[in-house]
């Protein structure tokens, strides 16, 4: 069953703008995405030996589960974005300052890891120019460089908004009261914004949700 939404007011009245319900399954993954993400030391898996291997691995941290010592990009993207909303977003300015500059980081691994995984996939490309390839490694490759591609679009879409909503609570010209869980705004056009933003901030996290190592986050 849908959980009903947090009400919004325009000066204390009861406003007919609404935030989108969340599903019971939304409210236990964003029970279960609160987590606490160390600084780890990573290390480097076993490099692939075959042309099957190789192209296997273009997924690994995308679709593909690996241990966090092994996951640097998946598990500092997640880090970065673990703490982008809850409940210090709306009470407190640090917070949402420092989750603005967490997105400017988050892309910063996503950048690096998009670039990688395009090195890897032209070192797939000459090993398959040198060696040969059958049909179904030509096939797989293409499969898994489509899904590459959507990952990274999302990502990027993921973090984007994100820092467009914490960026609106960040704004001094922008007026809410928040008393949990309802939200008061200053004016019918900022509430609709707010619920704009936060909106599609929702919509890309369930883009992400779509990808097994990220299914459990919750902002």
């Amino acid at each position: 069953m849908a959980q009903m939404p947090p009400d919004l007011y325009i000066n204390g009245e009861l406003s007919s703008t609404k935030l989108p319900s969340k599903t019971s399954e939304d409210n236990a993954f964003a029970n279960l995405g609160k987590q606490e993400f160390p600084e780890i030391t990573f290390y480097e898996m076993p490099p692939p030996k075959t042309i099957t291997e190789k192209i296997e691995s273009l997924l690994h941290g995308i679709v593909l589960d690996l241990p966090p010592k092994y996951d640097r990009y998946g598990y500092e993207l997640r880090r970065s974005m673990n703490a982008a909303g809850g409940e210090a977003a709306y009470t407190s300015k640090k917070h949402v300052k420092a989750a603005i500059e967490n997105t400017d980081r988050a892309m910063e691994v996503i950048n690096k890891w998009e670039a990688d995984v395009k090195g890897k996939i032209q070192s797939v490309e000459d090993d398959m120019q040198e060696q040969g390839a059958d049909t179904s490694q030509k096939l797989t490759l293409k499969i898994n460089k489509a899904r590459v591609e959507n990952f990274f679009a999302a990502a990027r879409l993921w973090v984007n908004n994100n820092r467009s909503f914490l960026k609106l609570l960040n704004d001094p010209d922008f007026y809410y009261q928040y008393n949990d869980p309802d939200f008061n705004f200053g004016q019918k056009r900022d509430a609709e914004f707010f619920v704009e933003l936060y909106t599609k901030r929702q919509k890309s996290l369930e883009d992400m949700h779509e990808y097994g190592p990220f299914r459990m986050m919750a902002y």
